[in-house]
């Protein structure tokens, strides 16, 4: 039971990070960071805070696909006493389409890999004794997230980015949405905030850097 809520929690945070994104003139060839708070409620009235450290790179190969490559650490500290460290790693394919001047229509598909651990705290366990040999401290799982969305440049300066997402890892299936607000400093440095809500009301906000370098 608890297990399968601590699988639960891992599959939503690492399905709502977001899969791309662009720069002033809607490149996709870049290099980002982000930072990313955590909220899931698992348990009504109990939720789980977290963290993440993300980096995500794109490299056009055609001028309508960029391969992505991604790699971060997320953590859990405060859900039933429990401390998880999660490295996730992800390669995918994007696809994109100018709708309009100022407007693509893009998506992307890639596979994860998840490496998680965590420390449980006895005491927490009662009577039932649901501490036994299934709930390891260490579990891998690979996946997937496919996402489907338009990115459009609202000025010269400031992008919008909305996508709708479906993904799978440890065993569960996530559903999600996504938008980002960009502010371009210039034609290569950018920053801004995003934010996804998944369909079990899970939320992940995001500070992004970015830089591009075509």
């Amino acid at each position: 039971m608890i297990y399968s809520k601590i699988k639960y929690m891992l599959a939503t945070a690492l399905l709502a990070t977001s899969a791309v994104s662009a720069a002033k003139e809607i490149t996709y060839d870049y290099i980002e960071g982000n930072y990313q708070i955590i909220n899931s409620e698992l348990v009504k009235n109990i939720n789980a805070k977290g963290n993440a450290l993300n980096t995500l790179g794109s490299f056009s190969v055609t001028p309508s696909l960029a391969i992505t490559a991604g790699a971060g650490l997320t953590s859990f500290d405060n859900y039933f006493d429990y401390e998880c460290d999660v490295n996730q790693f992800s390669l995918g394919l994007t696809g994109h389409i100018p709708l309009t001047q100022n407007v693509d229509l893009f998506g992307n598909a890639s596979v994860l890999h998840a490496r998680a651990t965590w420390q449980l705290n006895d005491s927490f366990y009662d009577d039932d004794n649901d501490l036994d040999e299934e709930h390891d401290d260490k579990k891998s799982d690979n996946g997937y997230k496919i996402s489907l969305g338009l990115r459009a440049m609202a000025s010269n300066d400031l992008e919008l980015e909305a996508y709708i997402a479906q993904g799978e890892l440890f065993d569960e299936k996530i559903y999600s949405f996504g938008t980002a607000a960009i502010y371009h400093v210039n034609q290569q440095l950018a920053f801004g905030v995003g934010y996804t809500k998944d369909d079990d009301d899970n939320e992940n906000t995001s500070l992004i850097a970015r830089f591009a370098f075509k």
